[in-house]
């Protein structure tokens, strides 16, 4: 799962989160620079995106991160990866 935040500092409290709660046990934080649009203008910003590695069973951490995120509409994306 992976979604961006701001600054790196909520990232990492984002990720704290997560592995004390055990919903995931481990994240990466690279930074990102992004180019958007909200509430009608251009916006440009450098993020952390949040690549946060958890499995099926653990999908309540799309639920805290959403409540944990300060947007008040983030990018979550949670693919449905197969295993083999």
């Amino acid at each position: 799962m992976w979604c961006c935040a701001l600054p790196p500092s909520h990232a990492m409290s984002i990720a704290r989160t997560l592995v004390l709660k055990s919903d995931s046990p481990c994240q990466r934080h690279p930074g990102v620079a992004s180019v958007y649009t909200w509430e009608g203008r251009i916006v440009e910003d450098q993020e952390t995106t949040l690549l946060i590695k958890t499995t099926d069973d653990r999908m309540e951490a799309s639920k805290r991160l959403n409540a944990l995120h300060p947007y008040s509409v983030p990018e979550i994306v949670a693919p449905d990866v197969a295993r083999t």
